[in-house]
């Protein structure tokens, strides 16, 4: 009985780029890497949620307290967060989806419109009525 050696596996990540279709030569960026998008669309989705948790900040009772700027300028903060990390999100989806033609990322798309939604309605002052 004759036994062969065991090659290392190659792949895996390398500085910049990383081969995840197993055919050769079908190389994606770091941006358009799937579980980068979808790390990200997830990351944008818990920042959204904790963005309607902090809505009461510029709601009727928030809009009328004293500290009424210090809680604007957090919930503006925290909206910057989410819309950074929902737009990255979707640069992302649709990177990837340019090189190997993935379906729309509606999900962080549908979260990029949520978040300008909440800022048009913040600064209008339509939480506050």
């Amino acid at each position: 009985m004759v036994s062969k050696k065991k090659r290392p596996v190659s792949g895996g990540i390398r500085s910049e780029r990383v081969d995840l279709s197993g055919s050769p030569g079908h190389v994606y960026p770091f941006l358009a890497r799937p579980d980068v998008g979808s790390f990200l669309t997830v990351l944008a989705a818990v920042c959204f949620l904790v963005q309607l948790m902090i809505l009461p900040l510029v709601g009727p009772c928030g809009s009328r307290a004293p500290h009424r700027f210090c809680n604007l300028v957090a919930f503006l903060g925290m909206l910057a967060v989410t819309g950074t990390v929902s737009v990255a999100a979707t640069v992302s989806k649709f990177r990837r989806r340019k090189i190997d033609g993935s379906p729309l990322p509606a999900f962080s798309l549908g979260l990029c419109v949520g978040c300008l939604v909440i800022l048009v309605c913040t600064l209008t002052g339509l939480f506050s009525i």
